[in-house]
């Protein structure tokens, strides 16, 4: 079904290892696995982000590269209301256009790029919107008119995290995972406390202990994953037993009474209370075995729901064809003036996120030498003082009657040392 078919494919930025970057990279292969042709569009491309979809050979432009025209793809798929300008311009007068699929990741009122900002583009154009969540679908419902029917694509993960063998679990964890750009001071302080009861820890994520993207190879290394978001679904797929909380708090493990409530939510631990390390810790401990138990036993559930071969094909196999009508002129230069802003603005956000990043390297960089330097000062001062003894203690040696007497003899055995050599 995917074999052969065009899919164009939109992201504001491919740059950091973050949510939307991974779906966007995580959608792309597993498209290109299955015979399709994937392009992908952003408005700002670096490393290391860059680098993932080069290494996997993915097709990634900018608007500076090169155009791309409506009539190239089947499908467009877009990510945070992406469209390229001459995609948008094509509209009006294509002979035949793509199925247009708008997917929504977020329900945060600041994450303005993820509701439908080009005002009457999405719902005239789209054969589907989706959402990752009923929580983010509820959010957006009022930028929608009533009753615009929309599904879920609740951030599936690639089949080769259910094809991997989880680690077996004993009565505690023995390597933990936390994967988070951003973990709060709690869930570091829990760690430290875990990492005392003689369990080993390491951190994934920007300021952590490895910056890359999280694989099937790495959660099969691990007993336990702390996270939120979409890392989630790779543990439920591959039976590796995830406790969810980051910055926004958490339910913690799973279970019967708390899943619903965290799915609606798609697994970010809003609406949740915030918990200090030791209960952190002490929950961690006390509920591994039964929050364990509980994944066992809706592996093959949570497969079906989170895999994406599973879910991926019943998206398309639902699309049904439109009539479109092209928007009135004024909507689309009124689209194409916003889309140009949306642009604007993820560059100066991008360069400005750089700038920060630089900048906070530069003063760990700073504050790193001037520790340094205050050692190196306090170890001339101490060396100082040292000197300043010797120099004491050999004074006194100078002054003393002993080193006179002994001066004195050196210099009559060098007289006579001198005498004899003249003989």
């Amino acid at each position: 079904m995917l074999a052969g078919k065009r899919f164009l494919i939109t992201q504001p930025t491919v740059a950091w290892i973050n949510g939307s970057t991974v779906a966007t990279f995580e959608l792309s292969k597993y498209l290109q696995e299955s015979g399709a042709q994937v392009t992908v569009f952003t408005w700002v491309l670096d490393s290391p982000a860059r680098d993932l979809f080069a290494d996997s050979g993915i097709d990634v432009l900018t608007p500076r590269m090169r155009s791309v025209s409506v009539e190239d793809f089947d499908y467009v798929w877009v990510h945070s209301q992406v469209l390229p300008q001459e995609v948008l311009e094509e509209l009006p007068g294509a002979k035949e256009l793509p199925m247009f699929i708008y997917l929504h990741m977020s329900s945060l009122a600041e994450c303005a790029d993820e509701r439908p900002f080009v005002f009457g583009i999405e719902e005239s154009i789209a054969s589907l919107s989706l959402f990752i969540s009923q929580r983010v679908k509820d959010a957006q419902a009022p930028y929608f008119s009533s009753g615009y029917a929309g599904g879920f694509y609740c951030n599936p993960a690639p089949d080769a995290f259910a094809q991997i063998e989880a680690r077996a679990s004993g009565e505690a964890p023995q390597r933990a995972l936390v994967v988070s750009n951003h973990p709060p001071i709690e869930v570091v302080d829990a760690m430290r406390i875990l990492e005392d009861s003689g369990c080993q820890v390491v951190f994934f994520g920007e300021s952590g202990d490895e910056y890359r993207l999280v694989t099937p190879e790495v959660i099969s290394e691990y007993d336990l994953v702390v996270t939120i978001g979409k890392t989630v679904q790779y543990c439920l797929v591959s039976g590796t037993p995830v406790y969810i909380y980051d910055h926004f708090g958490g339910p913690g493990y799973l279970n019967a009474d708390n899943y619903e409530d965290a799915a609606y939510s798609h697994f970010s631990g809003r609406d949740s209370e915030s918990r200090s390390a030791s209960e952190l810790f002490e929950d961690i401990i006390g509920r591994y075995c039964e929050a364990a138990k509980y994944q066992r036993e809706r592996l093959t559930d949570f497969r079906t729901i989170y895999t994406i071969s599973s879910v991926f094909l019943d998206i398309l196999q639902s699309l049904t064809e439109r009539s479109l009508e092209p928007p009135e002129a004024r909507v689309l230069h009124a689209a194409s003036s916003a889309l140009l802003v949306a642009q604007q603005r993820f560059q100066s956000q991008y360069e400005a996120n750089t700038l920060a990043s630089g900048l906070r390297k530069e003063s760990t960089r700073l504050a790193d030498a001037e520790e340094q330097l205050r050692q190196a000062w306090s170890d001339n001062v101490l060396l100082q003082g040292q000197i300043e003894s010797l120099q004491d203690e050999l004074t006194a040696i100078t002054d003393s009657r002993r080193w006179r007497y002994v001066s004195k003899v050196a210099r009559i055995s060098d007289s006579l040392r001198q005498l004899l050599g003249r003989r």
